[in-house]
């Protein structure tokens, strides 16, 4: 459902998949490249969302969105919120876990300590919008519904690419 490529590396790319979680191969140019799985030990696989961290030059800061997004009626394990790595994906930690879980999380942008989640409700999931931490993750807060920004389910987020302060999201309605 997703797929990152390294921006400095052609060897390097992350995929995240429809209920399988995030996999990576080091060999992506090969013809038969070897893959190697790197979430499977979160309860949630299902990635809505991918994204580089571009404060890190190195770029082995990327995060995940628990979402699901499978063609079988979104049907998969639970919405966890998000998954960090800050190791290029050979560890992975949990955010979000007290203000995402239950969000059907469709996008994801990361700055430093600021991240921006959009979150949808069509498969079950609650609390659709667009959320913010401020704080690198410890806390989200909904900030749909103010400064102008509309309510309803936030299906995708993009940067602005002569704004760096500016953030583009679709709200459904």
């Amino acid at each position: 459902h997703q797929i990152l490529t390294h921006p400095t590396d052609s060897e390097i790319a992350y995929i995240g998949g429809v209920n399988g979680g995030v996999w990576r191969p080091t060999n992506f140019t090969a013809n038969n490249p070897i893959w190697t799985s790197l979430t499977d030990q979160f309860p949630g696989l299902s990635i809505g969302a991918l994204e580089f961290d571009t404060t890190d030059a190195a770029s082995n800061t990327i995060y995940a969105g628990i979402g699901r997004f499978s063609s079988f009626g979104g049907n998969g394990g639970p919405l966890t919120g998000l998954l960090r790595t800050t190791d290029g994906g050979d560890t992975w930690e949990q955010l979000g876990v007290d203000d995402l879980t239950g969000r059907n999380v469709s996008g994801v942008f990361a700055r430093g300590n600021t991240i921006v989640v959009a979150a949808n409700d069509f498969n079950g999931g609650i609390g659709a919008g667009v959320y913010r931490s401020t704080d690198g993750g410890d806390t989200f807060t909904l900030v749909s519904g103010t400064s102008g920004l509309g309510f309803g389910a936030a299906l995708h987020i993009a940067a602005d690419g002569t704004n760096a302060h500016r953030l583009y999201v679709s709200i459904r309605n």
